[in-house]
């Protein structure tokens, strides 16, 4: 959100970016669409997009913390095996994409005021 925010130019711009990037956040989330055994080009295009949101990362580390897998209607992902391996994987994912978007926000702000300035 910080990231989509310091790119837009108007709160209007942010606002419908930000109402997108959460459509986007929840439909590549794993829990809608199944994005664990891509079967052709379409489903691997899906599952690569999804790991570059955070709330797959989350839900994986959701899943594999509380072996999602193990809970009817939900389709089965082998990203959410339950184990240690799985749970910290998906919590360094998420710090590593805290990192990144962080230091590309302030990039883009810093940006943004060496041009007012």
């Amino acid at each position: 959100g910080l990231f989509v925010s310091s790119l837009a130019r108007t709160l209007q711009q942010s606002v419908f970016a930000l109402m997108m990037l959460s459509v986007a956040q929840v439909v590549l989330s794993g829990l809608i669409i199944p994005l664990g055994d891509p079967k052709n080009a379409g489903d691997w295009v899906l599952a690569g997009l999804s790991w570059l949101m955070p709330i797959r990362w989350a839900v994986i580390a959701l899943g594999s913390g509380i072996d999602l897998n193990a809970v009817s209607g939900t389709p089965e992902d082998k990203l959410w095996s339950h184990d240690l391996f799985h749970v910290v994987g998906a919590w360094a994912a998420l710090v590593v994409l805290t990192a990144v978007f962080l230091v590309a926000a302030l990039d883009a702000l810093s940006t943004r005021l060496r041009q007012r300035l």
